[in-house]
């Protein structure tokens, strides 16, 4: 049984949270669908603090994210993995041209680590671009997406902006890849999937220790 000291500024209540289909997974986890209610995301975006999950005592839309896990029968490594991958993201903080955190369940002992993450709709850059060209697999049920307008150079282009966010914040993807590019709603290119970053101070590179 793992326990997680709880950050009160990061903590969401897991019964807010409801989570739903698969939407992909890696050699470091799983990513799902989630449905938060009673809940907006702060409308300041800030460096030192990105974006958050508050509570609402309004009548409020439900909030679509995306819930980052360890996958079923995960191992000591793996679950820490997902640990590092959320305070690296805290330590980050926010842009608009990366996947932000929004919050973390870590709370009660024993249930799973998740991490609440912005949700990207269009999916990754690979799979994008493939679609919008036809590329489609019969076994993936993929098929042309014709409801989104062509993604022009400039745009593509602006994933660069989290990579050079990244650096002033003295880290390093270490695992930047079309795959772990997201499209989000309006065609705002995203960098994601920080399980593998580094921070880099004097040349060196160091993980935290937990």
């Amino acid at each position: 049984m793992f326990e997680f000291q709880m950050d009160e500024v990061w903590e969401f209540d897991r019964d807010k949270l409801t989570v739903k289909e698969e939407l992909g997974q890696g050699a470091s986890g799983k990513v799902m669908k989630g449905i938060v209610r009673g809940t907006v995301i702060t409308s300041k975006l800030t460096t030192t603090s990105g974006f958050h999950l508050v509570k609402t005592n309004k009548t409020v839309p439900h909030l679509t994210v995306a819930v980052k896990m360890t996958k079923d029968h995960a191992t000591e490594q793996e679950v820490l993995d997902l640990v590092k991958e959320i305070e690296i993201m805290k330590a980050v903080g926010g842009h608009v041209n990366i996947v932000n955190l929004l919050s973390a369940c870590t709370q009660p002992a024993g249930q799973p680590l998740l991490a609440i993450l912005e949700y990207a709709e269009h999916g990754n850059l690979r799979d994008y671009l493939r679609r919008r060209r036809g590329f489609c697999s019969r076994q993936s049920g993929d098929h042309l997406d014709t409801n989104t307008e062509p993604m022009s150079f400039s745009t593509l282009a602006s994933g660069k902006r989290g990579v050079e966010f990244l650096a002033t914040r003295r880290c390093v993807h270490m695992d930047l890849a079309a795959r772990n590019v997201l499209i989000a709603k309006g065609g705002v290119v995203k960098d994601t999937d920080f399980c593998l970053a580094r921070y880099v101070i004097s040349s060196l590179y160091f993980t935290p220790i937990y």
